[in-house]
């Protein structure tokens, strides 16, 4: 028995867990010849499917998920019309919905998986060829010569989670890309409707020694980044705290978690407080604040906890925050959205992620759509069109905000300049939006300076003293001095006395010797000299003095 594996991924940086989860499962159980296809979303579906029909499978498998089910689907289709005679198995998140309308739009799949495929998979191995014997295996669907349908359910899950064997053992785990992931857990203890691991309960948990094992072999294959799969790292206090001290000992692996901005205990602060700084890269799942949004989402904690917690990690300056926020939610409105996403921006988080609901496959929350008012496409992404409380210009603006904070907040160079505006100006956000889409400034790719040249205008008619440091920023940041916003001199002289150094010092303005170059910004409130150093094109200090100390050489 031959089978192939093709693996789907978003991005060259992904790669397949599925694969090598599935195919160590199956080793021991069942006798059978495996090799793995790789591919991205991108590519050309007529060549993927090649690659798999070049290795005559018997089964090809996939894994279905949000942002690859078209793409897969349509590779998959041709390695049906290439290899007529294989039997096609997909399983994951894509199954955990209409399975039957799924196989019956793409016929040429032969069978689905709903549910963890580590133990159904093999048993369906050892049968394959006997669709009679196909009945007692939970998790399966597939649709008979008869064009009957049949479905047995859910699979049953993994536990306890140390039953399975570790991925590490196949040859086809794949530690060479930008990242690895990983999972110390299944399940989540949380009920909120919108996710797929939304059925609350007790969370399955791989023992620390066996954690230990996988991150030294991690290691040893010189593993740099690490992404846990865990739907909420922090759900259980003490053991997030044995799992940061484990961490600790890997001082040359980056850990990216999931992380609940609410649970945070004394014992875990004292624990993240002492990791190193940049070990550890959190998405916090904020989502919305608002009350009835929570309620309405049976998702549990109080919103002033998760704005403290939050505070905290922000504080933090040894820990890379980003903060996600959806944009759709049932009972959420465009000025609570807005709301949000303004006080986001006053505690300064790394990035700030906010998205439109996805009405996923097997949620609660899709089965209760029209209890919300809520209009999605039936086409993945399934997007949330319009709810009872935003409308789709409402739905608009939040995704013209979304591009707003990505293009301007989440630019590092950009981030406290947009800050430093809303302090200034209340409604920024709001205004700013209405004002960028005018000049089109969203709707299109738009690089560093043209982005920071449409800001400077903005802040420019509102009089905002935060330009000032969009110059600077400018400047600082090795930006062309001839087309920064306002004048730039040369400055030829000494450096005048009476100043301050606000960044570096004179033994740093020395450093270039004569390739130094003093630059001089005209035409605002105070005045800057940068001296960039041995790279042309960065600074290497910035001195400050007023207007009447300064006179030009």
């Amino acid at each position: 028995m031959r089978v192939v594996w093709l693996a789907v991924n978003a991005s060259y940086a992904h790669s397949s867990l599925a694969a090598p989860l599935l195919h160590a499962a199956a080793q021991g159980r069942v006798q059978s010849e495996w090799h793995l296809v790789q591919v991205t979303m991108g590519d050309d579906p007529a060549l993927a499917a090649a690659q798999v029909a070049k290795l005559a499978p018997d089964i090809c498998a996939a894994t279905l998920y949000l942002f690859t089910r078209e793409a897969a689907l349509a590779m998959l289709a041709r390695v049906k019309a290439l290899c007529p005679d294989c039997c096609i198995i997909v399983g994951g998140p894509e199954l955990a919905g209409e399975c039957e309308l799924l196989l019956r739009s793409n016929p040429w799949i032969d069978i689905g998986v709903r549910g963890e495929g580590e133990r159904i998979f093999p048993d369906w191995l050892d049968r394959w060829q006997s669709p009679e014997r196909w009945a007692d295996l939970p998790g399966l669907c597939w649709i008979d010569d008869n064009g009957a349908w049949h479905d047995n359910g859910v699979a049953i899950p993994v536990d306890p989670l140390e039953q399975l064997p570790s991925p590490l053992t196949s040859p086809f785990h794949d530690s060479g890309r930008a990242f690895v992931q990983m999972e110390t857990s299944r399940g989540c203890i949380h009920h909120c409707s919108f996710c797929a691991n939304g059925g609350g309960g007790a969370m399955r948990l791989l023992p620390l020694s066996r954690i230990q094992t996988e991150l030294e072999e991690l290691a040893r294959r010189g593993v740099r980044e690490v992404r846990l799969l865990d739907r909420t790292f922090n759900a259980h206090p003490s053991r997030c705290v044995d799992l940061l001290r484990l961490f600790r000992r890997f001082p040359s692996m980056r850990f990216h978690l999931e992380f609940h901005p609410a649970l945070l205990p004394p014992a875990v602060r004292d624990e993240l407080a002492a990791m190193p700084s940049g070990q550890l890269h959190f998405d916090v799942g904020l989502q919305s604040t608002s009350p009835e949004v929570l309620t309405a989402c049976s998702r549990g904690g109080s919103p002033e906890r998760a704005w403290e917690g939050l505070r905290w990690l922000v504080a933090q300056r040894n820990l890379a925050i980003h903060v996600d926020l959806i944009a759709g939610l049932p009972e959420l409105t465009l000025p609570y959205l807005e709301a949000d996403v303004r006080r986001l921006v006053e505690l300064g988080p790394e990035e700030i992620q906010l998205e439109s609901l996805k009405l996923l496959p097997g949620t609660r929350l899709r089965t209760e759509a029209k209890q919300y008012g809520l209009i999605y496409s039936p086409l993945p992404p399934y997007e949330v069109l319009s709810t009872r409380r935003m409308s789709m210009a409402d739905l608009r603006a939040a995704a013209l905000l979304s591009t707003m904070i990505d293009r301007f907040y989440n630019t590092p160079v950009i981030q406290p300049v947009l800050r430093a505006a809303q302090q200034e100006m209340e409604e920024l956000l709001p205004s700013l939006r209405h004002w960028l889409t005018q000049q089109q400034g969203l709707e299109l790719p738009c690089s560093l300076e043209k982005r920071m040249l449409l800001l400077y205008t903005y802040l420019e008619a509102h009089r905002l003293p935060a330009r000032e440091m969009l110059c600077r920023q400018w400047m600082w940041h090795g930006l062309p001095p001839g087309r920064c916003p306002v004048e730039v001199r040369t400055w030829k002289g000494a450096l005048p006395t009476g100043g301050e150094w606000l960044i570096g010092s004179q033994a740093d303005a020395a450093s270039g010797s004569a390739r130094v170059r003093r630059l001089r910004l005209h035409d605002v409130d105070l005045f800057y000299i940068f001296d960039l150093g041995r790279e042309p094109q960065k600074s290497v200090a910035l001195y400050h003095m007023s207007r009447t100390e300064v006179a030009q050489p």
